[in-house]
Order: C-alpha cells, then structure tokens, then sequence
C-alpha cells in the first residue's frame, strides 16, 4: 500500500505528494511484491510508477 505522503523532485523542483494527489492512469504489471501503476501527480501533471 502507499504511504499517505512522501517526497519528490521532478527538474528540480521539490514536492510533498499525498496520496489524493494521484490519479491511476492503469495498470503496469503486477508480481508477488504487488502491483505497479502508472499515476498522474496532479500538482506537478508528472506521470510516474507507484508500487
């Protein structure tokens, strides 16, 4: 499961993502771990792979 916040940087810039600022996209893959979306951060519009 996600935290309910972390941190990243996308070019350079620094920000604190929650989880409701994830929008699933679909699903990437899935394997005894979990699985893998692709999710869109809304504040920064960066698409990315959450486990």
């Amino acid at each position: 499961n996600l935290d309910k916040q972390t941190t990243i940087t996308v070019d350079d810039r620094t920000f604190t993502v929650h989880a409701d600022d994830l929008v699933k996209i679909c699903d990437l893959g899935r394997g005894a771990y979990g699985i893998v979306e692709k999710m869109r951060h809304l504040p920064s519009n960066t698409i990315m792979a959450v486990k």
